[in-house]
């Protein structure tokens, strides 16, 4: 599948995805193709932007057993 981009030169191009996640990564496009439309980058939101690291405590880990949260009372 290729993508269709703009790059911030105004030049029009269709890359593979994996290029794509390159040229997101170095800013070097204005915008590109999804089925749904144009992504404007920099204003519509991107799923694989980099999320800012966090420095908080993990509360992802369980913290009781998966028979503690299901019980069935009667």
């Amino acid at each position: 599948m290729m993508i269709r981009v703009v790059y911030k030169n105004g030049i029009h191009d269709t890359v593979v995805p994996e290029y794509l996640n390159f040229l997101l990564e170095s800013d070097r496009i204005k915008m590109f193709r999804r089925s749904s439309g144009w992504v404007h980058v920099g204003v519509d939101p991107i799923r694989n932007q980099i999320a800012p690291s966090y420095n908080g405590p993990e509360r992802r880990t369980a913290s009781s057993s998966p028979s503690d949260i299901f019980t069935v009372s009667h």
